[in-house]
């Protein structure tokens, strides 16, 4: 049976099963068109809204994170950039952010340090550290050596790994909390993979 015989098969509107079929088929394709002009409405809003190209994959972000300015700074006695002028990433793309500059995603080191970064980043704004217990739940490390995390100062009733899934660390007034791994936060990258 080649491709025109199933054609004139599926034609075949006294058979209730591929009429169906057929019917099934036009609605998807009904769909699956809606969806796309949605998707390119929420696109042409979004980069209406800020001038940021609407970012599809980590490929299409760092090609426009290289056009942006990014230096580290000193912030006390290291050298950090602090990403909070656009949309927060994913855990990935922060990674990917660090990497790119050299550096990897910050483990503080004490309460100096801890202060000096406070002073530069704006309340309630949420921030991915390297610090995790993926592989040892309780045992914080950081994700640049792999050894316990220097520091931690956690907020109140944390950590809690609330739902059984808060295996990440964020930074936000000052302070550290377990979170999911999947959310999306701004980015701290610290120069190096020390600490």
């Amino acid at each position: 049976m080649d491709a025109e015989d199933v054609e004139r098969e599926l034609q075949d509107t006294s058979n209730p099963f591929l009429t169906k079929i057929l019917q099934l088929q036009k609605n998807n394709e009904k769909r699956i068109s809606r969806l796309e002009t949605q998707v390119k409405a929420q696109e042409a809003l979004i980069i209406g809204m800020s001038g940021i190209p609407f970012r599809r994959s980590n490929q299409h972000y760092s090609e426009y994170f290289q056009k942006e300015t990014r230096k580290f700074e000193q912030i006390g006695a290291r050298r950090f950039y602090i990403s909070d002028k656009h949309f927060p990433d994913s855990l990935p793309v922060a990674e990917g952010i660090c990497r790119q500059m050299g550096g990897s995603l910050v483990a503080i080191k004490d309460q100096d340090e801890l202060d000096a970064i406070n002073a530069k980043v704006n309340n309630n704004t949420r921030f991915w550290l390297g610090i995790n217990d993926r592989k040892n739940n309780g045992t914080y490390v950081s994700q640049a050596t792999g050894k316990v995390a220097p520091f931690l100062k956690w907020r109140s009733g944390e950590p809690n790994n609330k739902g059984g899934d808060e295996h990440c660390v964020e930074l936000l007034d000052g302070e550290m909390n377990d979170v999911p791994c999947s959310m999306h936060l701004f980015t701290i990258c610290q120069e190096g993979n020390g600490v």
